[in-house]
């Protein structure tokens, strides 16, 4: 289940998801009052049981939903920094990911690998005029062997 919600599903999905089993952790409040209800000689005991495990759930869910979620986006980000800046070396990770974090990776790795090729161009183009160069000043000092 934590894998198709990190890897797979779509970050709408992801909050619809969340969206759920969130009212389902609040509503236990719900069960609680029921409960409570029953057997009134124990109902602060049993409504305080109930918020404390909801908000545990919730904050659970939260915690480690946070982290399934921004972790991947927030290092892929970082990554397109790095390469805006023309860092071409470093891993591309994520793209085994079927959300928007793989298909952004994908695109990155796409974005990287042109990046290197336009470097090898300008270093191939940066050859040729420096060698044009000495062989014109060369020319320039009568050496006609250039």
């Amino acid at each position: 289940m934590l894998t198709w919600f990190e890897k797979v599903a779509p970050i709408r999905q992801k909050f619809r998801f969340l969206l759920v089993i969130l009212t389902l952790a609040g509503s236990l409040n719900f069960a609680g009052v029921a409960l409570a209800a029953i057997y009134p000689q124990t109902a602060l005991a049993i409504g305080l049981s109930f918020a404390a495990l909801s908000t545990t759930l919730i904050f659970t869910i939260m915690t480690i939903a946070s982290d399934r979620v921004c972790r991947p986006y927030v290092n892929t980000v970082v990554r397109m920094e790095a390469l805006a800046v023309g860092e071409t070396d470093s891993p591309i990770h994520y793209t085994d990911y079927a959300d928007c974090v793989g298909r952004m990776a994908k695109a990155l790795g796409q974005f990287r690998a042109n990046s290197i090729k336009v470097e090898e161009l300008g270093s191939a183009q940066k050859r040729i005029i420096d060698s044009m160069n000495l062989s014109l000043s060369a020319l320039a000092h009568n050496d006609l062997t250039a």
